[in-house]
This record gives structure tokens, sequence and C-alpha cells, in this order.
């Protein structure tokens, strides 16, 4: 029988490193391993991640050994790619590291609500990640738990490298390891082959991020454990032709079998993948949904703008001008609407579907939890060191105002955007800076326009967004005090899709997939995010809090519960509102791909 694990003592409210410094905790950020994460303030306000982890967890042999290790190697590290320790101290219960706060969380946590993202953007990150494990090369340290969870953003989408837990560093550059250990998707078949390894389980690992990246899935994941391995032993997996030819390249060699023909960490930027297009920086809006490019960067000034969205399904992509880049949905429908007027409707419909299949995975997802009539005792007090607080949602409404007797509903997100859903279907939003303005028709075509120069067929409807947006500013409370870093100008926040009132609440369904139930009497807030399949909570006093699926009926309280029932009830009637086109969805992507 398996040992319980023993009770962690709780984190103290301050800390006190060897030189008298004072550290104050903060909110909760997580935990992973035997690790807990707190914020940590220090008298200068200077807020740090602070590791927790218990010396009772360090009790097993070779754990404390780990552990020292880590902090030896990680100290050491001083690079704008790679995440910094600051202090490390311990009391008679706990050991701490103070490390540098990735407020955007890890590449993780972007990719399950992202799905996959653009090129530019992979070139983007794969870039500082390079940047980041050739200064870990040469300094003779093998990360060997490369992963996009252990790649963490801070608030200006910086990537850093972090969670040196199995990193070790060799005493020549000759050296070879021979302990087996990484994450089963990440893991070289050198390892499961039971050789000897050495900076090139790095290089494969990279091969995993990208591909990963780019198709939304590991190459090697199944869903037993053991097949996973037979995969990756045998070299087997399948590039969709949504990846480009330069990018298929890189990834083909990064994923050699025979690790002498990996590249070297310094001859990766060789590759002629990195010759496209590559954004200066990346604005917070992208950890939801794609950005917009200007195409005249990236296809030779073929057309002023492009959406890289992610495309609305795998077998709906074709490669654009080069094979540079996926075409979405958006831009397949432009190409055909001169030839072809069913189009527009069409790319409505087999949207409807996509946006279907979303609310019924939320409604799935959380079936089995609903149903669940025996709550745990720890519901009637839930810990907050149980909630998952890096899954809650980077944007959501804040405020609202409807005027749909006469215009539309007008909201604003947690950003600072705000936008309009008029009552003919078409959508208006301005970003934060009231620079940028995006302009959705009603078969779902965005356009992009500067603020000042926006067509005076659109001049009312911009009136009417002024007005929403300083009726709002003047009069409403915000939902939440969390806040969000302004964008730049390739943010695509997203819009409303769809909303409903009832005398107790007001339902909203944003494009990204997030649904927001707001209840009137005691000014609640539900936010089900599909993507991370996971559930935020703010509070009349408005704290958020954030649960997995998997875990409601385990945190929430009986009160809370009943609300999850009526708001499951809600989604049904959303799916309701997506279903029974005029034409199925097959026939709706037929018409688009003709």
């Amino acid at each position: 029988m398996a040992s319980k694990k023993p009770n962690q003592p709780p984190v103290p409210e301050r800390i006190v490193d060897r030189h008298g410094n004072v550290y104050s905790k903060g909110k909760y950020l997580g935990r992973g391993g035997f690790a807990r994460c707190y914020e940590f303030l220090d008298r200068q306000k200077h807020i740090y991640a602070a590791k927790a982890v218990a010396k009772c967890m360090l009790i097993k042999p070779g754990n404390r050994e780990k552990m020292v290790q880590e902090v030896d190697i990680h100290k050491q590290l001083d690079h704008p790619h790679v995440v910094r320790l600051f202090v490390n101290l311990e009391d008679s219960e706990n050991v701490y590291m103070l490390l540098e706060l990735c407020s955007n969380r890890s590449m993780m946590e972007m990719q399950k609500r992202r799905g996959h993202v653009t090129e530019p953007e992979a070139r983007y990150y794969m870039k500082q990640i390079v940047n980041g494990v050739a200064y870990l090369h040469d300094k003779l340290i093998i990360h060997r738990d490369l992963k996009l969870g252990n790649v963490f953003l801070d608030k200006h989408m910086v990537c850093k490298i972090g969670d040196f837990g199995l990193a070790t560093k060799l005493s020549h550059k000759d050296e070879r390891k021979d302990t087996v250990c990484g994450t089963p998707n990440y893991i070289a078949p050198e390892m499961l082959h039971r050789q000897k390894h050495s900076f090139e389980v790095d290089i494969w690992a990279l091969g995993c991020i990208l591909y990963t990246l780019l198709v939304g899935q590991p190459p090697f994941e199944t869903t037993s454990l053991q097949t996973t391995y037979n995969r990756i032993k045998s070299n087997s997996y399948r590039l969709p032709s949504i990846v480009g030819v330069e990018a298929t390249v890189l990834i083909r060699q990064l994923l050699h079998p025979e690790f002498k023909k990996r590249p070297t960490i310094h001859k990766v930027p060789s590759f002629r993948f990195w010759d496209g297009y590559c954004p200066e920086s990346l604005p917070v809006a992208c950890l939801t949904v794609a950005p917009k490019i200007n195409n005249k960067l990236v296809c030779g000034g073929m057309a002023e703008q492009h959406v890289f969205a992610e495309p609305m399904d795998a077998k709906m992509v074709v490669n654009s001008v080069g094979g540079d880049h996926p075409q979405d949905a958006v831009s397949m429908l432009i190409t055909h609407r001169e030839t072809d007027k069913r189009v527009p409707k069409a790319y409505a419909i087999y949207l409807n579907h996509l946006i279907r299949v979303k609310l019924l995975d939320i409604w799935s997802q959380m079936q089995m939890e609903v149903d669940n009539q025996g709550l745990d005792a720890m519901a009637q007090n839930p810990d907050s060191e149980f909630e998952t607080p890096r899954f809650a949602p980077p944007f959501f409404v804040t405020r609202w105002v409807d005027y749909s007797d006469k215009y539309g509903l007008g909201y604003q997100l947690a950003d600072n955007s705000v936008g309009v859903l008029f009552n003919d279907g078409t959508k208006i939003m301005i970003d934060p800076a009231e620079v940028n303005l995006t302009y959705v028709e009603r078969d779902g075509t965005e356009k992009y326009y500067k603020y000042n120069h926006a067509p005076d067929v659109h001049h009312k409807k911009i009136q009417l967004l002024s007005h929403f947006s300083e009726y709002m500013r003047e009069q409403l409370l915000e939902a939440s005090n969390k806040n969000i870093e302004p964008g730049a100008d390739i943010a695509r926040a997203p819009l409303l899709n769809y909303w409903f009132r009832l005398k107790t609440v007001i339902v909203l369904h944003l494009s990204n997939g997030i649904v927001q139930v707001n209840f009137f009497d005691d000014h609640m807030k539900f936010i089900f995010c599909p993507m991370v399949q996971a559930l935020t909570v703010i509070t009349h006093d408005r704290v958020m809090h954030t649960y997995h699926f998997d875990c409601l009926s385990k945190l929430c309280s009986n009160a809370l519960m009943q609300r999850i029932r009526y708001c499951h009830a809600l989604i049904q009637r959303l799916i309701n509102h997506y279903s029974a086109p005029e034409m199925s969805p097959a026939e709706a992507y037929k018409i688009i791909n003709s």
C-alpha cells in the first residue's frame, strides 16, 4: 500500500532572509510537484514568485540533494530569457526560492487557451527559448525538462525558462549523463533506449515545443504512456498540412531519431524557418486570441491586413503564399466572397457549428460534477491552495450596459477594451488606447481601422461606441480588481458573440469560448472557460477564485454548487441558440472549400 503524503505546514505570512530582509506573503499563485507558490513582497514593494517546499517532503532519500542541486544551478544564472532566482532561504518547516514573477503564467496555459499559434508567434516565442537554451548550454547546463509548462511569460510577454529541478551541469562538454528523467511527451529516445545523453535531449525538447505550438498537441502524445514511448522510440509522428515547409524542415531536424544528427543549439538559428516574419513584441491578448499582423510584412504586400487567427478546423486549412503561414477561415471567406455569394452564409453556419461544439464541451465537462451530490466536507471551508489561479481568464466582461431596445449591448473587457454587439448582428470594438478599431460584419468578416480613419459608413456606430464607453466609465463599477496590461497594434481582443438576459442573470458568450453568467442579486460572476476546463467565480467583493472543473464538487459549497447547476442549464440554452442551421456544417464546409 502506498504511503500517504505528509501534511504540509502552512506557508507563513512573513519570511526573513539571512540579511534580515522581510518578505510578506501575497496572493496564492498555484502548486506544482512538491512546491506551493505565493507572491511575496519586500519592503520596497518588489513582488517575487516564492516557491515553498515543505521540509517533510524532502525526507525521502535524494529529494533534498535534488533541491540543493536545483538551487546551486539556478542561482548562478542571469539571462533575459531565464527566470531569475533572487533569494533562497529556509526556516524550520520550509525551503523557499524567491523567483522573478512571470505574471502571464506559463506557455502551457497559453497553449491550452489557444490550441495552436501562428508561425509568426511561434518564431517570436522560439527565438527567445533558443536564446535561453544557448546560454544554458554555453554554461554546460542541460535543462532536461524543457516543455511549455516550464517556459514562463512575464508581464511584457517575454519568455523565461524556469524550473531547474531536473537540470544537470557537466564537468566538461563531452561528458554524458545516464539518468532517465523528463516529461513523457518531451523525453528523448536515447533516454528511453537507456543510452547516455547530453545537450541533444534539450534540442529534441525544442522540436516537441515547436510542434506543439504549431499543431496544438505534442508530436507523440497518446492516451497510453507505453504507446507514447513506443512512438518516440520509433520516431512515429505526423506533420499536418497547417505546418509550413520551413517549419517542417526544422522540426524534422530537431526531432531526428539519431541524437548525433540533431543540430547543436548554435546551429538552430541558421534554418530558413527564422527568415519569415517575426513580431518584435506580442500583446497580452495573444494569451487567448490570435493577433492581427500586417500582411505587407509577410506576403509582400498582397493585402493590407490579415488575421492570423487559428483555423476553424484542421481540415479547412490551406497553405498561403510561400507556405509560410496557415490561411484562416476569415481570409478564405474574403478570397471567395466575389465569386460565390453562398460563402458568407456557409461560413457563418460553420462558425456556429464550431461554437456549439465548444459549448457542448463545457456542458459535458461539467456534467459529472453537477450531478455529484456528495460534496466533500472541505467544500464548506475550502483551502485556497486547492484553487488553480493559473487558469483565471485573461479576458472577461467587467462592465456592461443594455441599450438593446434601440442599439445593442455595450461592454468593457478586463483589458479596458470597449465593444458593442449591435442588434443587427454587427460588432465593433476599440482598444484600451482608443486608437485601433475592429469592425465585424454579420458574416464574421473582421475589418481593422485606426479610430480617426474609419470609413464614413461606420460613423454612427463609432459614435454609439463612444457614448457606451463614456457611460460605463462614469457610471459603473468594474467587476474585478484584476487588471491586464494594454496590448499593442496587433492585439485582437475577444468580442461578444451572443447574450441574453433573464430576471436574475445576464449571460455573455465571448468569441474565445468563454461563457460568463452575472447574477443581479449579489453581483456574483461565474466565468466558464472550456479550453482550460476551469470556472472562475468573482465574489460580491470582487475577489477571484478559480477552480478546475473536476474539482468543483470538492471545493465548492452547497450554495455555490446550486448556482453552478443553474449555470449549467443556461449553457444548454446557449447550445440551443447555435443549433438547427438551414444547411449542415458538412455542406457549409464544402462550400467554403469549393
